[in-house]
C-alpha cells in the first residue's frame, strides 16, 4: 500500500484503504478495500471520492462484481449497490496497482442499471 500526498492521485480504478465509523448497520468499522470510481478532478473541486465497497463475500448477487475472477484465491467482489461518497480526509492509504479498466466498466455498468430510469414503470408526469 502507498500513501499518497495530493487528491490528484488518487485515481479511477484504484483501491483505496478507508477507516471510518460504521455508517448503519451492515457498515463494517475499522480499515476496508474500496474502488474508486470518480477522477481526479472531482477530489480536487468537492474533496469527495465516489466509491463502492469491496469484501470477501461472493453471494452471487447480480449487483456484485468479481474483481478477481481470474483467480482461485479468495474472492474481492465490488458491492455496487453500496456506493459512497466519502470525503478525501479518510483516505488512509492506495494500492500500487489499480484494477484493469475492463473490471471498472463492468461495475459501472451494474451501476447504470440500478439507475437507470424504468421508462414503464413511471407514470406519465406531463412533460
Amino acid at each position: 500500500m502507498r500513501h499518497r500526498a495530493e487528491l490528484s492521485d488518487i485515481y479511477w480504478g484504484d483501491r483505496l484503504w478507508v477507516s471510518k465509523d460504521p455508517l448503519g448497520e451492515l457498515e463494517q468499522a475499522g480499515d476496508r478495500a474500496w474502488l474508486v470510481l470518480s477522477h481526479p478532478e472531482q477530489h480536487q473541486a468537492m474533496e469527495l471520492v465516489i466509491a463502492v465497497p469491496l469484501t470477501s463475500v461472493d453471494r452471487g448477487w447480480k449487483t456484485h462484481v468479481r474483481m478477481n475472477a481470474d483467480t482461485d484465491g479468495t474472492p474481492e467482489v465490488a458491492v455496487c449497490e453500496q456506493v459512497r461518497a466519502m470525503p478525501v480526509q479518510v483516505v488512509r492509504g492506495v494500492d500500487s496497482a489499480p484494477y484493469s479498466d475492463r473490471l471498472v466498466e463492468r461495475v459501472h455498468t451494474v451501476l447504470k442499471t440500478l439507475t437507470a430510469p424504468r421508462r414503464s414503470a413511471m407514470p406519465d408526469r406531463g412533460i
